[in-house]
């Protein structure tokens, strides 16, 4: 039988600022709701997959649908992990759910720059 000592070890993995990010628009979808066809919903309490990646901007003005560098940087890489032109087609796919725009957000902040 095989036995690893590393096994139980928790893998330490080191996140760049885009991937982070991408992982605070993850977590806040978690605990929002998630819509189609729009950038947000009514007080911005609600967002599809873009709008989450500019709501969570630290400087991030209520109304406005202008985001940072690092939300650019960060939907650049979420377009190139999809290889669409636009978040908003792979967002608004009548089967799309919430639970996979979680998943693919966290795959691709994981994923890094690669």
């Amino acid at each position: 039988m095989l036995n690893d000592p590393n096994w139980d070890k928790k893998v330490e993995v080191e996140l760049d600022e885009v991937s982070k990010h991408i992982l605070n628009a993850a977590d806040w979808l978690e605990t929002h709701t998630w819509i189609q066809n729009k950038l947000f919903g009514p007080n911005e309490e609600s967002a599809c997959t873009l709008g989450a990646l500019i709501k969570v901007e630290p400087n991030h003005i209520v109304g406005s649908i202008l985001g940072t560098k690092d939300a650019y940087a960060a939907a650049e890489r979420v377009r190139k992990h999809l290889k669409i032109s636009l978040i908003g087609f792979w967002n608004d796919t009548p089967e799309r759910t919430k639970e996979q725009v979680i998943n693919m957000l966290r795959t691709v902040a994981y994923k890094g720059g690669k």
